[in-house]
């Protein structure tokens, strides 16, 4: 009921700002909301001088009203805005994706979260803000200063292309494939058209490579090698999202190589704030590329049960095909 009427005085107060934009209510000096009329005052921006030669003149009280009126808007709008995020905040918490903790925010962090956020209006973006808020406050340090000033930079549309790209990363890496004898990369476009049809073709992912998200686009591929966990065999558990993909091998000495895409730390942040799911079909494509040298796999969900430790719930085996 509480959170109701909290959302009810944000739309209120939303809709009084447009209403003063609009020029259908004034904000006085005693900070009274009055109605005005909707008739244009014409001699407010022109003077009429000698007959009907009309020429314009600069009315300093009236843009000094003016002036003082925008700022009125832009404060009570960016109260909104932060209202609006610290509510969603608060929803975040109450999620029960977060565990408590004690330790303090620091007070520089929190001011310089608090001058960016309340610039922020779009609902997509306010959701990320706010999830920035519910991640430092149950884990201090977990969004770096450098992390909100790409955060503050970021168009919706750009926050939604990081998404999309969320969608292909497995254990921290956006992994492309099983790399190659050659070295050059996977011998499959499967994972490539896939990524194309979500708008991450090159340029998209080369520009993601230059605010510092992801490196490696613009190069020959680089690797990431994957050991066994195992001394007795080889078995090794890759997550994405809440998804899980598990390799293994009579021989503890196998290792798998892809193909990938390395994430930053700024990248890896900003990622834990996106909002996506696991592509199914390119985890089984990448399953079916570590089925095809060898592996038994195996992909379902997962549920990580400690830091070190996860099981993989309804596993789906996946079998070899021809293709290798």
């Amino acid at each position: 009921m509480l959170n109701g009427i909290k959302m009810l005085m944000i739309a209120q107060t939303e809709q009084q700002v447009a209403d003063i934009k609009a020029g259908k209510l004034q904000y006085t000096e005693d900070r009274r909301l009055i109605s005005v009329s909707s008739e244009p005052n014409v001699e407010q921006l022109i003077k009429i001088k000698k007959g009907n030669k009309v020429e314009p003149y600069l009315n300093l009280e009236n843009l000094d009203k003016q002036s003082k009126t925008r700022k009125q808007i832009q404060a009570i709008q960016e109260e909104v805005n932060l209202t609006k995020t610290v509510f969603l905040a608060e929803k975040e918490l109450e999620s029960g994706k977060y565990e408590a903790n004690d330790d303090p925010v620091d007070p520089d962090w929190f001011t310089h979260w608090k001058d960016n956020a309340e610039k922020v209006s779009n609902d997509y973006m306010q959701t990320l803000w706010a999830k920035v808020l519910a991640g430092e406050i149950t884990t201090p340090g977990t969004y770096s200063l450098h992390t909100l000033d790409l955060l503050k930079k970021l168009s919706k549309n750009e926050a939604e292309l990081i998404s999309k790209l969320g969608e292909f990363i497995i254990d921290g890496q956006v992994v492309q494939g099983i790399m190659s004898p050659r070295g050059f990369g996977n011998d499959s476009d499967t994972v490539e058209k896939m990524m194309n049809e979500k708008g991450l073709h090159f340029t998209n992912l080369l520009y993601l490579q230059e605010i510092g998200i992801i490196s490696g686009v613009d190069s020959m591929g680089l690797t990431a090698t994957y050991n066994s966990s195992d001394p007795s065999s080889f078995v090794r558990a890759f997550t994405s999202k809440s998804c899980g993909l598990v390799a293994r091998h009579s021989d503890p000495q196998k290792k798998i190589e892809f193909n990938v895409l390395h994430t930053s730390q700024l990248g890896r942040e900003i990622f834990n704030l996106a909002d996506f799911n696991t592509d199914r079909e390119y985890l089984k494509s990448i399953a079916q590329e570590v089925a095809n040298i060898g592996f038994d796999v195996q992909i379902g969900g997962w549920l990580q049960l400690n830091k070190t430790k996860g099981k993989l719930l309804n596993p789906e085996a996946i079998l070899p095909n021809n293709s290798k």
